[in-house]
């Protein structure tokens, strides 16, 4: 373990927690994940980013933030819902209303969250995000959706990952405004 490379931090940290570009120890409050990448964690000095930005800009092709199809709530924090547009197709052909969708959540960026896991790589397209509901917590939010679905026998079993429901974004809209009547009938 060695001492955060940041003044007056006191936290230590693994010897490989390291800056991508300078090398200096950092604990998990100093690095950041690079939101073009989402592959290497920089600390906060300016010219570690801009020499970072540099190399994104050789490596990796710009994509652009997501496109979100509705935001709906209020609040710093996501709950989201994605899906591949070949599962929205294949639903379509098959005249299924439901297709695979992915609900998750943030604290921060849907998009930076969303790309972070990884369907760049996983799949040859961009991943459609149809719904964000913005919400103060989104912890109890993505918890209360996780298991209403279950409880009507949407989850993907075979999924990898326990975020995969055979659902669509109006299903997860309409769950969410109901939601929202009790909890303020509750109050």
């Amino acid at each position: 373990m060695e001492p955060c490379a940041s003044r007056n931090c006191g936290n230590r940290v693994p010897a490989k927690q390291k800056c991508w570009e300078c090398g200096q120890p950092y604990c998990g409050e100093h690095l950041t994940i690079h939101p073009r990448c989402q592959k290497f964690r920089l600390c906060p000095k300016r010219e570690c980013w801009a020499a970072h930005e540099s190399w994104c800009e050789k490596n990796l092709p710009y994509l652009g933030p997501l496109k979100i199809g509705k935001t709906i709530g209020n609040g710093p924090e996501s709950v989201y819902v994605w899906y591949a547009k070949t599962d929205f197709d294949l639903a379509k052909h098959k005249g299924k209303r439901n297709w695979p969708c992915k609900i998750g959540r943030t604290k921060g960026n849907p998009t930076a969250r969303i790309i972070a896991q990884g369907p760049f790589t996983a799949f040859h397209s961009e991943p459609i995000v149809p719904l964000v509901i913005r919400t103060s917590d989104s912890r109890t939010l993505e918890i209360l959706i996780h298991a209403t679905l279950e409880y009507a026998g949407k989850r993907i079993k075979n999924a990898r990952g326990t975020e995969w429901f055979d659902t669509n974004p109006h299903e997860i809209d309409a769950l969410y405004r109901a939601l929202e009547r009790i909890a303020k009938s509750m109050a």
